[in-house]
Parts: C-alpha cells; sequence; structure tokens
C-alpha cells in the first residue's frame, strides 16, 4: 500500500497545468506522476480510493506489457475502482486501465503500458501468484 504513496512522491512533478486539465503527453515524455494535476479535493479523495484499492488487489498476474490484480469487491465497490481510475488515469496518463466485470461476479484490474510503464508498476507491484506451495 504505501509503495502507491512513495511512487507519486518520487515521480511527482512540480508544474503550472492547471488542475484538472489534461496536456497531451508527447511519447518521449519521461513517465511521471502528475499529481499536480488534482484540485485539493481531488488529491484527498484520489488518496483515500487509492488506499482502498490497493487493499483490495489479489492474486497478481504478470503480463507482458503490465499486471492484472483480482479486486475483493468486500474491500472496495466497482464504483470506487472506476472513480480511482479516472482519477489516477489524469495523473498517469501513461498507463492503461482494464476493469473487467465477470458474470460470476469477479472483478478485475488491469494496468498496462509501454515498458516503461511496466517498471513503474514493478516498483510496487506484489508478486505474482505462483502454483507451487
Amino acid at each position: 500500500m504505501m509503495g502507491w504513496f512513495m511512487l507519486l512522491a518520487l515521480l511527482a512533478l512540480p508544474g503550472s497545468a492547471r488542475a484538472g486539465t489534461l496536456a497531451p503527453v508527447p511519447a518521449s515524455a519521461p513517465l511521471a506522476c502528475r499529481t499536480d494535476r488534482f484540485t485539493p479535493e481531488q488529491n484527498k479523495r484520489h488518496a483515500a480510493l487509492l488506499e482502498r484499492v490497493m487493499g483490495a488487489l489479489e492474486a497478481t498476474t504478470e503480463l507482458a506489457d503490465g499486471y492484472q490484480w483480482n479486486v475483493d469487491q468486500q474491500r472496495v465497490s466497482f464504483a470506487e475502482l472506476t472513480e480511482w481510475i479516472s482519477l489516477e488515469g489524469m495523473c498517469c496518463p501513461f498507463f492503461t486501465f482494464g476493469v473487467e466485470w465477470a458474470p460470476a461476479g469477479a472483478l478485475r484490474l488491469r494496468l498496462t503500458g509501454e515498458p516503461a510503464a511496466k517498471a513503474v508498476l514493478q516498483t510496487f507491484a506484489p508478486p505474482p501468484a505462483t502454483d507451487g506451495h
């Protein structure tokens, strides 16, 4: 859980972008979380949702370009997850988000991106589940 907060603190850039607005990100731009794009209210809400989402992630699966997790819906709702994605996308436009809500009730979150984005995820992602005991 603290990995996200540490990651955001390390990668946050000071900037003059207006909160809540997004500018195109050039492909050559370094990856950096842009928390300066949040209003104070959005920043507070993002932090609260981030803690809930990170506490609900289970069963990590490593993908070629990112990770996928099962999401414990007893710990975070579908609505909270998608609200977090909308905020996270404002500050980290280099991630591609995917949500799968299966008929049996399984909820999955997928974060992918270019190789550098996966490297960012590796700094805090729990290790993938193994079949060994």
